[in-house]
């Protein structure tokens, strides 16, 4: 998206003047924390990215980020082979986007083992590692979600100067083993809310 608004394909070179994009992420994900019902609507304010995106380019941290960053390493007691990173939602649609809860999503790099599901090959993120997750709060804001975009989508939006917002409807409580019994209209449901508030966004 950034290249297609802001490089000359022709020339092959970056424009003088970049466009400022608005990216809303609307999606599904699960919850670690029992309190947020299936069927909810969550807005990140902040992703924390346990997939290994943002390591790739040179950090921009922002004192907030780097402070809840801190604080979500020293609170992990299980060892998890991973290098978490934190990335920010823009502020202004964060404000301007409201839904049921407003929160921390723990973004995967996969939907299986990183996110606890077991199948056949043994996960080292246990139910237990989801409950102690689901006690951690920053700021009055507890890790409400998982998914497997949040937190690459606002990491780079800030580096390359857009603003992002990522909003998810509740499949599935994951502490509790609850799922949606029609996901279908719950995904429509978030689509319509989102939609609405968009129309007055600056």
């Amino acid at each position: 998206l950034d290249a297609l608004a802001n490089i000359n394909f022709k020339t092959r070179t970056v424009n003088d003047i970049h466009k400022k994009l608005t990216i809303i992420r609307v999606g599904t994900s699960g919850a670690i924390w029992a309190e947020v019902q299936v069927g909810s609507m969550v807005t990140s304010a902040y992703g924390i990215g346990l997939d290994n995106l943002l390591h790739f380019y040179e950090p921009a941290h922002h004192l907030n980020e780097v402070g809840l960053l801190q604080q979500f390493k020293h609170y992990l007691v299980q060892a998890l082979p991973v290098e978490p990173y934190v990335a920010a939602a823009n502020a202004a649609l964060l404000q301007q986007i409201t839904l049921d809860y407003q929160g921390i999503t723990l973004t995967a790099p996969g939907f299986y083992a990183p996110q606890g599901r077991e199948l056949r090959a043994k996960t080292k993120f246990t139910t237990e590692t989801l409950t102690h997750l689901s006690d951690f709060k920053y700021d009055q804001l507890r890790i409400l979600n998982f998914e497997m975009e949040t937190a690459g989508i606002y990491g780079l939006a800030n580096l390359l100067g857009h603003r992002a917002l990522s909003c998810n409807v509740i499949l599935a409580n994951r502490i509790l083993g609850q799922f949606a019994s029609n996901p279908a209209e719950a995904v429509e449901r978030l689509i319509m809310r989102v939609l609405e508030q968009i129309q007055v966004i600056d």
